[in-house]
């Protein structure tokens, strides 16, 4: 069951960029669930969960690799991505957004610069990267993620008080 959820259900498996895989599909069940309307009290506490099960299924799925950092584990990148959006829903409730609804701007840049990020690896996401075992495949899509966010935030900041 741990290698079924590292792997996202086997997402993992995708031929080409399974990270962009793992990240398309955060960003396809986020906006699923605001158009549901799932907001922010709800997703703030699913996101601390996947962190915390999906270092669990990490840890355990990597005696079943003979990599240190699979490239078929993508639940980290599924866990980054959905800490990215967070600021997210947070904006779509305070802006009035009643069925919380992700505004598509703001989900496609926290798309491209979370992947950016977590390819790039730059500063503290670099040296989290190198963590052994499950926290460091983990710990560096959770820097990305928050990075991200903080980006994501900075920027409505601005853009709302400009509007």
């Amino acid at each position: 069951m741990s290698k079924l959820i590292a792997t996202l259900f086997g997402l993992g498996q995708f031929p080409v960029a399974p990270g962009t895989v793992g990240s398309a599909a955060a960003v396809i069940t986020a906006v699923v669930a605001s158009y549901s309307g799932v907001g922010l009290k709800h997703v703030a506490p699913a996101v601390v969960l996947m962190c915390i099960f999906g270092w669990m299924a990490v840890s355990a799925a990597l005696q079943e690799f003979e990599s240190s950092d699979p490239s078929a584990i993508i639940i980290d990148e599924f866990v980054g991505q959905w800490i990215a959006l967070l600021p997210l829903y947070h904006y779509a409730a305070r802006h009035g957004d009643d069925d919380n609804t992700l505004c598509f701007p703001g989900v496609a840049l926290a798309f491209i610069l979370f992947r950016v990020l977590d390819i790039y690896k730059p500063s503290l996401i670099g040296k989290a990267d190198a963590l052994p075992g499950a926290t460091g495949i983990i710990f560096d899509d959770i820097l990305a993620g928050v990075a991200t966010a903080i980006v994501v935030i900075a920027l409505a900041e601005i853009f709302l008080r400009t509007s």
